[in-house]
């Protein structure tokens, strides 16, 4: 895989964004027209749970991508095996109604999951999606704010980790660092900022969680056309996650 996924350098061919789709069948053609997405959903609305998964599916006149939309449904599947642990009974729905939080007249254990995606870069070589919604139980004391990642090498349909791509050592640390600690404090209050910075810099588990990158146990990243986002998980008190993109250029030497 070396020197397979210089993004930083590679002549973007063409980068859409999905937009929340109210439907749960859609096309849309890149600029190019070279690809075209489909959008599915994954719904179920019962007495024990109230879900509803967008997700894409990529077509291309001129390669099968198969394997990428299997890669890419998959993905949608683990959120509902991450979050209904005890069971789901899911279907594909072209033509969902509209979603909607409302507690009144659940049972005690019901549980709901609204999810949508972004397409944050797609080119000859990679996609990059962003799975972003929220996660609820009656029994919780707060609603979870989800925020996944997947990235797809477009030869093969497997799915590529931030390691696959970079050396993530203390310098790749100290960059990243640089850029939530800006981002902090341009966008939180004063008296927020800090906290929020101090809370990843002294995180136990910082190291671990870039080594666990794309697992679903550790940070989740992805591609954009000019940089590299991070999603570091933080308390439901900070937001649960925050998000950081990260210019190529800044981490170039990294690349494997």
């Amino acid at each position: 895989m070396k020197n397979k996924f210089k993004i930083g350098i590679l002549v973007i061919v063409v980068a859409i964004t999905a937009p929340l789709l109210l439907g749960c069948t859609s096309r849309r053609h890149s600029e190019a027209d070279l690809y075209q997405t489909i959008t599915k959903c994954l719904e179920e609305n019962s007495a024990d749970n109230q879900i509803q998964i967008k997700y894409p599916q990529i077509e291309s006149k001129d390669r099968d991508l198969t394997k990428v939309n299997q890669t890419i449904e998959n993905a949608a599947y683990q959120l509902l095996k991450h979050y209904f642990t005890d069971g789901y009974n899911v279907a594909q729905n072209t033509n969902p109604g509209d979603f909607v939080w409302n507690w009144s007249t659940s049972p005690y254990n019901y549980a709901a999951l609204e999810v949508n995606f972004k397409i944050t870069l797609l080119n000859a070589e990679v996609a990059s999606i962003v799975f972003e919604g929220m996660f609820n139980r009656e029994t919780a004391a707060h609603p979870i704010s989800v925020f996944e990642t997947a990235n797809i090498n477009l030869e093969n349909g497997e799915l590529i980790m931030l390691n696959d791509v970079y050396s993530v050592d203390d310098g790749f640390f100290e960059i990243y660092l640089s850029h939530l600690k800006a981002f902090c404090q341009e966008n939180y209050p004063s008296e927020q900022w800090l906290e929020i910075y101090e809370y990843v810099e002294q995180d136990e588990s910082f190291k671990e969680n870039f080594i666990l990158a794309d697992t679903g146990e550790g940070i989740s990243s992805y591609f954009t056309e000019s940089g590299v986002g991070i999603s570091y998980p933080v308390i439901f008190a900070l937001g649960d996650h925050i998000e950081v993109v990260i210019p190529y250029e800044e981490i170039a030497e990294y690349v494997k």
